[in-house]
């Protein structure tokens, strides 16, 4: 209901004329009259008052009556220090390319990071690697590559085996393509979105509590274009003070880590409590190493510490930071330290894990907003990939084969769409399908994969519930096979 409602120049005029005849005992109110000229003009004004009255309530109420540049502007005069701003848009990417190579493989081969390979569509837009990547002896395929497209919103969006134009890199580079579709790659944030992130910013400004960071995280656009589109905040209810805040682009941000630099160091005399490694890891340390060195650097013993060992002997690992924990008078002096075996995220996790940690020497732009006291891990989400078979049936005259490979490509992008925690309905995919090809695919219906090539073969998929909050469902085109509808 309303908080306000204005009224119409009929509504007050009647209010007004009861009113003067019932105090004064005023009865000419012909249409000629004077009176009635008289309470008219002011019904009119009045009018015009409740209508600028509904306006300014419009504007500083966040429904679908505040839009455009109404809706920037009322986002600007939002309280608070960086109030929030509608984001632009954001670079396709994903782990998708296939690069083959010729030449000698009798030997190594750098795919250096930032080659740039192009579209066969038409399209005017470039991928770049985001990685290095090593052919090794006898290998003439690695797979998969991340991409980025170099040019930001849906134009980096592509359909499977549409980048296969070489434009930057080594010579015996002699073929790629992009196996699956890249389908993250977004607008400038819409009306409605930034409607419900404004009101997410307005339930925020205490700064460290669960909205707040989940607004943070959608807020945030990484160095090389990247934006969230789903996060979500999951606070442990056993260790105290510890969240995981899971984050995802659309793509599962599969291959966002690499493998941690070992890091080393010695105990100095006066002890040590706090080792530190690469950040932010995947995981906590599972292992250290300790190790005593004769006068020439030879190992004369070695002591490993376990995450599983003891409790007196256990340290305490926070992977998002970069550090570990000791107790106090744990490590003897004059040994080495060693942290290796473990691995890190890369990319757009990295830099929002920093933002939220917080830039001791940058406050001002990077001020952090993990409270006091609290951890919080940026991770994305475990995915689980759907296998289907789709039986397809088009319209008569269509090609079977040309609508079966656009029912795949669209059946990863509704995956792609899915959120952490969100289930999987069958009836929403084949709705999905139907509408995103309605002159051509007839029929649809989604079954699971049994080796089978009839509809006899095959039991129908059933709607999938996830295991917990933090898991994702997508598919590939490799995962989902096509065959003839009745």
């Amino acid at each position: 209901m309303s908080i306000f409602t204005p009224r119409t120049t009929d509504e007050i005029l009647q209010a007004l004329m009861a009113r003067v005849q019932a105090r004064t005992g005023l009865d000419d109110v012909r249409e000629s009259g004077q009176l009635l000229q008289i309470l008219a003009s002011i019904s009119e004004e009045f009018s015009t008052i409740d209508y600028r009255l509904q306006v300014m309530i419009n504007a500083f109420a966040f429904d679908e009556s505040l839009d455009g540049k109404d809706l920037d502007d009322r986002a600007a005069q939002l309280p608070g220090i960086s109030p929030p701003a509608r984001l632009p848009p954001s670079a396709a990417t994903g782990n998708v390319l296939k690069v083959f190579r010729g030449g000698d493989t009798a030997v190594p081969m750098l795919l250096p990071s930032g080659s740039l390979f192009g579209r066969n569509d038409g399209v005017n837009v470039t991928y770049r690697t985001t990685a290095d990547h090593t052919f090794g002896v006898g290998i003439d395929m690695i797979y998969p590559v991340e991409l980025i497209a170099t040019s930001t919103g849906l134009d980096g969006n592509c359909e499977p085996d549409a980048i296969t134009t070489i434009v930057s890199a080594p010579k015996d580079v002699i073929a790629a393509t992009n196996v699956d579709p890249l389908n993250n790659g977004m607008p400038s944030e819409s009306d409605a979105l930034f409607r419900a992130r404004c009101l997410l910013y307005l339930g925020s400004l205490s700064g460290c509590q669960p909205l707040a960071l989940q607004y943070a995280a959608l807020s945030f656009l990484s160095t090389g274009g990247q934006r969230v589109r789903y996060a979500r905040i999951f606070e442990d209810p056993i260790r105290k003070g510890y969240s995981e805040l899971v984050v995802d682009d659309g793509s599962g941000l599969a291959g966002s880590s690499k493998a941690g630099t070992a890091t080393q160091g010695f105990v100095p005399a006066s002890g040590v409590k706090v080792l530190w490694h690469e950040a932010p890891a995947t995981a906590p340390i599972a292992k250290v190493r300790l190790d005593e060195l004769d006068p020439f650097g030879m190992i004369v013993s070695t002591k490993t510490y376990n995450a599983s060992a003891p409790k007196k002997t256990v340290f305490t690992s926070l992977p998002e930071r970069g550090v570990v924990f000791f107790p106090p008078g744990e490590l003897t002096p004059g040994w080495r330290w060693t942290i290796e075996d473990y691995d890190v995220f890369v990319g757009l996790i990295q830099e929002l894990q920093k933002f939220l940690d917080g830039d001791p020497s940058d406050p001002t732009t990077t001020p952090g907003k993990v409270a006091a006291g609290t951890s919080v891990r940026v991770v994305p989400p475990t995915v689980d990939t759907i296998g289907m078979a789709l039986a397809i049936t088009p319209y008569e005259g269509i090609s079977y084969d040309a609508v079966a490979a656009t029912a795949i490509t669209n059946a990863v992008n509704f995956c792609a769409g899915l959120g952490p925690g969100e289930t999987f309905y069958v009836s929403q995919l084949e709705c999905y399908l139907l509408d995103m090809d309605p002159t051509r695919l007839k029929s649809v219906m989604a079954f699971k994969w049994t080796g089978g090539f009839t509809l006899a073969d095959l039991v129908r998929l059933e709607d999938i519930n996830p295991i917990d909050l933090r898991h994702v469902f997508r598919t590939t085109s490799t995962k989902i096979k096509t065959i003839q509808g009745a």
